[in-house]
Order: C-alpha cells, then sequence, then structure tokens
C-alpha cells in the first residue's frame, strides 16, 4: 500500500462530521457486514434502528477529499488492493487507499471517488452486494444520500420537502425550484436548485433536502419562497405540484414548517410565498368516482369566521384534475389572530357545471385541521357529498 500518510486516526487537521450514507439504489443504510463487520454493504432499513455500525465520521482532508472513519470500530474504510476488492473497513490510519473525492451531486447526494483508482463507490448489485471502488461513471448505483448527524440543540438545520407531483413535471437540468428562506431579521438566505438538477416525474413523491449553516430557531423562519426557473410555453416547462409538506429537524426531534397545497408553476407564474408561522388550516379531500376535472371546473372554498370577514380563496385545485380515489391536501393561510373560537363553517363551492357536456364532482370525505405554533387540531370533518350545476355548495360546520 502507498506509504505516504494523508491523516491519522486522532492528529488529522481537518473537520469532522457525523453522519450516514443512504444507498439511492435500494434506500437502504450504509453498515459494517455482518459476521466480520469489516466490508460494508447498503443493507440496513432505517425501521430497523441506525446505530454505530451505520455511522461514519466525515473527516475533511481539504479539497474535497475526505476519509471516512467507522464510529463503531473508529476503523478507517479503504479501497483494498487498490480499488480491485471490496471496501474493508480495518486501517488505523487513513492513507491513499483509505482517501475518497466527496463529489457534491446536490439535494444532499454524493459519490464517493477512490483517490487509489479514480473510481466511484458503487453499491454493487442493486445494493445486494459488497460496495466496491470499480465505476467509471456515476447512476444510481454510484449515488448515496449523505445524512447528516445534527446536535439536539431545537435549532431547524434541515428542512425535508416531501413532493407530491401532478401531471406536467419538473424537468430538472435548466428547470428547477429554487429556495429563499426569510427570518424574522429580515434577512433572506437563497438555496438555488433544491432538486439537484434532477426531473420529478409525474405521479411520483420526490424529496428535497435543504441544510441550514447555521442552523436557524423555527421561531424565527417567516416565509419560505419557491421559484422555478421555468419559460411556460411550448418550448419551455411548465410544473404542476399537488402538494408540498415542509419538515425541521434538528440531531433528534422534527417539526412540521409548512403545508403548500396545488400549485401550477408557469412562464408567468414562477413564484410562490409561504408564509411561516401564521395560523393554517389544513384540508384533505378525498375524490371517490367521478373526478373534479381542473381546466375551468375548480373548488373554492370559503372559511365563515365568527368576528371579522370571511375568507375565500378561489381556485384551490390550482386548475388541476383531482382523479377519481385520489387524495389531495389544501393549504389555507389564515389572520394571525385566529383561533378556534374564531371559526364558524366552511363553504366547498364547486364550479361545476352538470349535465352531458359539463362536470360534477364526487367527494369521498374531508378533514380540517387548525394548525398553529402549538400544535394542531381536527376543526372540520364531513363524508360523501356529490356536486352538481345545481347543488355547487356544500357548509360545513365546525366540529
Amino acid at each position: 500500500m502507498p506509504a505516504s500518510l494523508v491523516v491519522g486516526p486522532l492528529d488529522h487537521c481537518g473537520a469532522e462530521m457525523n453522519g450516514r450514507l443512504q444507498a439511492i439504489v435500494n434506500g437502504y443504510f450504509v453498515s459494517l457486514a455482518p459476521p466480520t463487520r469489516l466490508n460494508l454493504t447498503a443493507s440496513r432499513a432505517e425501521s430497523a434502528g441506525l446505530g454505530p455500525d451505520q455511522t461514519f465520521q466525515i473527516v475533511d482532508l481539504g479539497g474535497g477529499r475526505v476519509a471516512l472513519q467507522s464510529e463503531a470500530s473508529g476503523r478507517f474504510v479503504c479501497a483494498e488492493d487498490a480499488g480491485a476488492a471490496p471496501l474493508v473497513c480495518d486501517r488505523d490510519e487513513a492513507h491513499e487507499w483509505e482517501t475518497f473525492e466527496l463529489v457534491d451531486l446536490g439535494n444532499t447526494e454524493v459519490a464517493l471517488r477512490a483517490l487509489a483508482n479514480g473510481k466511484f463507490v458503487c453499491a454493487e448489485d442493486a445494493g445486494q452486494g459488497l460496495l466496491i471502488a470499480n465505476r467509471d461513471a456515476v447512476g444510481s448505483w454510484e449515488t448515496f444520500r449523505l445524512v447528516r448527524l445534527y446536535a439536539a440543540d431545537g435549532l431547524v438545520h434541515e428542512l425535508d420537502f416531501v413532493v407530491d407531483m401532478g401531471s406536467d413535471d419538473l424537468r430538472g437540468g435548466r428547470d428547477n425550484i429554487d429556495l429563499l428562506l426569510t427570518t424574522d431579521d429580515g434577512v433572506s438566505r437563497h438555496y438555488p436548485n433544491i432538486n439537484g438538477g434532477q426531473r420529478w416525474a409525474p405521479g411520483t413523491w420526490p424529496r428535497a433536502y435543504v441544510v441550514l449553516d447555521p442552523p436557524v430557531a423555527l421561531e424565527a423562519i417567516t416565509a419560505l419562497t419557491l421559484t422555478a426557473t421555468v419559460t411556460g410555453g411550448i418550448d419551455g416547462d411548465n410544473i404542476d405540484i399537488h402538494g408540498i409538506a415542509i419538515t425541521g429537524r434538528d440531531g433528534e426531534r422534527s417539526w412540521p414548517v409548512a403545508t403548500v397545497g396545488a400549485v401550477r408553476f408557469t412562464g408567468t407564474f414562477r413564484s410562490l410565498t409561504v408564509p411561516v408561522g401564521h395560523p393554517t388550516l389544513l384540508l384533505k379531500i378525498a375524490t371517490k368516482d367521478d373526478d373534479l376535472r381542473g381546466g375551468n371546473d375548480n373548488l373554492d372554498v370559503i372559511v365563515r369566521r365568527r368576528i371579522g370577514r370571511d375568507l375565500t380563496f378561489h381556485n384551490v385545485n390550482a386548475g388541476q384534475r383531482w382523479a377519481d380515489g385520489s387524495l389531495h391536501e389544501v393549504t389555507l393561510d389564515l389572520p394571525d389572530d385566529t383561533t378556534i373560537e374564531d371559526l364558524r363553517d366552511l363553504v366547498l363551492r364547486a364550479r361545476v357545471s352538470g349535465g352531458w357536456n359539463g362536470d360534477n364532482w364526487t367527494m369521498d370525505w374531508l378533514q380540517g385541521r387548525l394548525r398553529t405554533r402549538d400544535g394542531d387540531v381536527l376543526v372540520f370533518q364531513h363524508g360523501y357529498q356529490r356536486f352538481r350545476g345545481s347543488s355547487r355548495d356544500l357548509v360545513i360546520p365546525r366540529s
């Protein structure tokens, strides 16, 4: 093995970060492989529990190069036999064979290129085999999500976006989504391309992860602005999204930050600002056996209050079709002083025309929860309802 020392186990000068590697190809975490716990496999499900065997110190060697030191054994990961053999975690010090280039792929995804042979680390056989540095290019087998382990300090270190895609994809490449996070001190942080340039296909549930450095208190976040770099039109891109759930986390806990309802980004509508910290009415609406067509046939929601003006939200499905048997989330931002006692009833107004050429819509059920900083509580619920041209409104009293 080459003799030039890069870093020792105790006296290195680079920074360290505690983290885990999740194989994109199968969703499992990289772990020391039984029974010897020397080789590495992408074989540990999060549901089975994660511990020291799946945890590594990511030792920063500078210049984008790192060493991986097992928390369980204290040994370094090595590209054995100059990369010709599977990775092995049995070295007391990090030399050339224990050094990897950490390639940032965006959206917290990385690839590892072994310095020993210039090849990328692969979760062989779609994750069923041992990890080995033997690939010339990066695909799903060579892509890993770097899951950082943060301090349990009550601050938001990372935002997790779970996206429910509609019928029109996010193309990726030059068409992406940027995030602007605004805090109560008036400072805005820009996080470009949170999808990492990846395509989000119609009908899928992609995720995006945004690391906040430095972390921020949840109560300090006032708004999240999503901007799509799309041009619309025939040659450009439009994006349909049914909903987005945004969660923040530290090293121990997670908190709901915001929920986004249906939105369509186009060349003329590129940005959406989501207030954070305001009272929010979260509606879950299930369609039964007759769709809401979208286009000109859409749904309005009216929140009737005991004090103050009623609040009307037009076209909450953003012109999108709600297919038979589908489930949708709608987010309605309410005034800061809204309490449960302020809510009187909820009106659903389906702008459908019925008849042979028009549209009818059958709702299977609805649940509405009021979310505040203190949590959320069920305030509206209703079962089956069929909307026609002659019966477009449904009034739901507060539970």
